[in-house]
């Protein structure tokens, strides 16, 4: 089922977003996450927020990295069966985070920082929270499209998808500037870098 949030949601994933990736830029750039593991975590998420946008693009450029058919089809049934061994338990976290909108138990993400080490972790998190923002700018969009050729789309509202636009062109750019000069903060104060390993 399409899951289709308003501005205040959506300005939460964006912001989750933007807290986290440098982490995930880290982890590629360390080889803790490559190409086809990302993409099977968006495949994941995609799957619990339901979004056909960015089912339609994950599957294209998963097929595109060598993944499967089957197993794409499988993830996008929320089937997990055949994904890499190493790879399942980031899955499950993030499906989890995905249908807790991100108030994960606190134990789960223990688990995955225990399991896979605190950068790991962390490149997995970041992965999780770009495709929640995705999803959810996906079926905000595609809602408001359904509702340009007569077909709303259950559990949205004009006023819902106008206030998500209003968040994208005013909004945004705030946010922007406040991600870029986070990430400066934390490279003049290292302990700054930390803080968000255990929340």
């Amino acid at each position: 089922m399409k899951r289709i949030y308003g501005a205040r949601v959506n300005g939460a994933l964006i912001c989750d977003f933007l807290r986290s990736a440098g982490d995930m830029r880290r982890a590629r750039k360390n080889g803790d996450i490559d190409e086809r593991f990302i993409k099977r975590i968006m495949l994941a998420v995609t799957q619990v927020n339901g979004c056909a946008l960015c089912s339609w693009f994950h599957t294209k450029e998963a097929l595109r990295l060598g993944i499967p058919q089957n197993e794409i089809s499988r993830l996008l049934k929320g089937d997990m069966d055949g994904v890499p061994e190493e790879q399942a338990a980031a899955l499950v976290y993030a499906r989890h985070y995905a249908d807790t909108l991100g108030r994960v138990d606190a134990g789960a993400w223990r688990y995955i920082v225990n399991l896979y080490g605190v950068r790991k972790a962390l490149g997995i998190r970041a992965a999780v929270r770009m495709i929640m923002a995705g999803n959810a700018q996906g079926n905000i969009w595609g809602a408001f499209a359904s509702r340009l050729k007569g077909w709303p789309e259950a559990g949205s509202s004009l006023a819902k998808e106008l206030s998500v636009f209003a968040l994208d062109i005013f909004g945004v750019p705030f946010m922007l500037v406040w991600a870029a000069y986070s990430a400066l903060i934390r490279r003049i104060i290292p302990a700054c870098a930390v803080s968000d390993e255990i929340s």
